[in-house]
């Protein structure tokens, strides 16, 4: 006898095994799709500027920022 047949002569729990079951899989399908985004917005991350790049230029406007405050102050 296969689980299937067991199932179909049982009540309660064994049909919610299997109904627990088709729910991973279709949960399977979906997580499929949100690693697929994921990636895809880890990927569109990657092509932005390097980080010294990005510090340096914060540290420019950093002292620009501070030159104007003296000399406006």
């Amino acid at each position: 006898m296969s689980g299937e047949e067991v199932c179909k002569e049982h009540s309660g729990t064994c049909a919610n095994i299997v109904a627990l079951g088709e729910k991973i899989d279709s949960n399977a399908e979906e997580n499929r799709e949100a690693h697929k985004q994921l990636w895809e917005a880890i990927n569109s991350l990657r092509n932005r500027l390097p980080v010294w790049a990005t510090l340096f230029i914060s540290f420019l406007t950093m002292c620009l920022g501070w030159t104007l405050s003296l000399l406006f102050h």
